[in-house]
């Protein structure tokens, strides 16, 4: 039988007129991307509980179709990005509970979600699915963004920084156009995500766990603006001025922003392992 399938599992019907079982285990040698796992407790499911329409509390089952439970097994790193509604974070959750078990991790593996009402849905999922198992899941741990940030300056022993003092780019925007009543020559929001995205929170930005100097950003491939056309290198320059204004501004409020909290991270002596695994839902709201 293989880990991830409770004895006795079985599955919902969609009509809730019954449930079908899941393959016995004369089967248990077939590959892993053949066996669906993931408890949750859906509202249908409870309401059928509720009035009686089944008369135990079944081990129920979320089914991937063949596409999702390909990507559920792939190997890591993993990148999902697609519309909304489709399971993405169903199949990521999947994702991280089979291979933080498969890995054999000396570490909990961690959940991160910007949203902290996303963060308490996805415990409790998972809690169930321990009881459902008799605890025969590997330890997980979930956090908000900032819940995350916050123990991490903890556990560094950062204790001059406030997450809830952080400043932000739109904030000196809004302050920009107070003072001077002009508008910036590219648009706001894609300044924003040069900053954020690139010159402060990009991988190459991370290893060298500082912002990226002007020619380096110029040369960054990450970046949504070209830098193959005359248009696009002036834009990139035009960015770039527009980042020096925001960190004076920074520094003349003696505060800094999330992207500079991760850096100061990244460079503390203090900072170790202590997750072997980290899944980050809706990174795009990071």
């Amino acid at each position: 039988r293989h880990v991830n399938v409770p004895v006795g599992a079985c599955i919902v019907l969609p009509d809730l007129s019954g449930v079908r079982k899941v393959v016995d285990s004369s089967e248990e040698g077939n590959e892993i991307k053949h066996l669906i796992t993931s408890w949750p407790l859906t509202n249908p499911l409870q309401n059928a509980i509720m009035s009686c329409s089944i008369d135990s509390l079944p081990q129920g089952n979320l089914v991937l179709d063949s596409y999702q439970q390909d990507i559920s097994v792939s190997r890591p790193p993993l990148l999902i990005e697609s519309r909304s509604g489709t399971g993405k974070t169903n199949v990521l959750f999947q994702h991280a509970v089979i291979h933080t078990q498969l890995e054999q991790q000396q570490f909990p593996g961690c959940f991160v979600t910007v949203s902290p009402r996303l963060c308490n849905e996805l415990r409790q999922r998972y809690d169930e699915m321990r009881m459902i198992s008799d605890g025969d899941v590997p330890d997980f741990l979930f956090f908000s963004r900032d819940d995350l940030l916050r123990g991490l300056l903890a556990n560094c022993r950062i204790n001059d920084v406030n997450m809830d003092d952080l400043c932000s780019f739109r904030e000196y925007c809004k302050e920009r156009a107070l003072v001077s009543h002009t508008r910036m020559v590219i648009e706001e929001r894609l300044i924003e995500n040069e900053i954020g995205g690139v010159i402060l929170g990009s991988l190459s930005a991370g290893v060298k766990q500082r912002p990226l100097k002007r020619n380096e950003y110029y040369e960054e491939k990450r970046s949504n603006i070209t830098n193959k056309t005359d248009s696009g290198k002036a834009k990139r320059a035009s960015v770039y001025d527009e980042f020096e204004k925001y960190r004076t501004w920074k520094i003349q409020r003696k505060a800094g922003d999330i992207n500079d909290i991760v850096l100061m991270l990244l460079k503390d002596p203090n900072l170790m392992q202590i997750f072997d695994s980290a899944y980050i839902d809706e990174v795009q709201d990071f």
